[in-house]
């Protein structure tokens, strides 16, 4: 990504399959480390009694994450440092089945449209910078809302 031009990153990066065959790989990597360990007990029990500290532990890493790549706007920083803490946040929350919160109805609906969620959000994304940019008007803190809601 430092050889290819800024305008060529996210095309490249973000939505080319053949650069996300990395994130399936993990995918499956986890998947299969989850399946390896999902049997044992002390596992289990572990992840059970210290449910909360790891969803807090998890809320912060993420949170600091997000304060970093605010800082940077590296591809790959999102990658590196993204993919270990949501792999092992997606395994936790596996071997608790959904720890409860996962299953709040609103929450599965949700779950249930991501990947159509994902299709769309770029499309909606795009063409509301192209309507705002016009009126002069490029704010992430409202664009963001309104682009979650046409979306949805």
């Amino acid at each position: 990504w430092i050889f290819l031009p800024k305008d060529f990153t996210h095309r490249f990066f973000y939505i080319s399959p053949i650069f996300r065959v990395i994130d399936y790989m993990v995918g499956m990597i986890a998947a299969l480390w989850y399946m390896e360990i999902k049997d044992k007990q002390h596992i289990k029990e572990f992840v059970s009694n210290h449910l909360l500290q790891l969803n807090v532990l998890a809320c912060v890493c993420f949170a600091s994450l997000i304060a970093i790549s605010l800082a940077n706007e590296q591809v790959i920083l999102h990658s590196c440092v993204y993919m270990p803490a949501g792999v092992i946040l997606v395994i936790i929350t596996a071997l608790t089945g959904g720890g409860g919160i996962l299953r709040i109805s609103i929450l599965q609906k949700f779950g249930s449209i991501s990947f159509a969620f994902f299709l769309v959000h770029q499309m909606c994304l795009r063409y509301l910078h192209l309507m705002l940019r016009k009126i002069g008007y490029d704010d992430i803190y409202i664009v963001a809302p309104i682009v979650f809601l046409l979306t949805t």
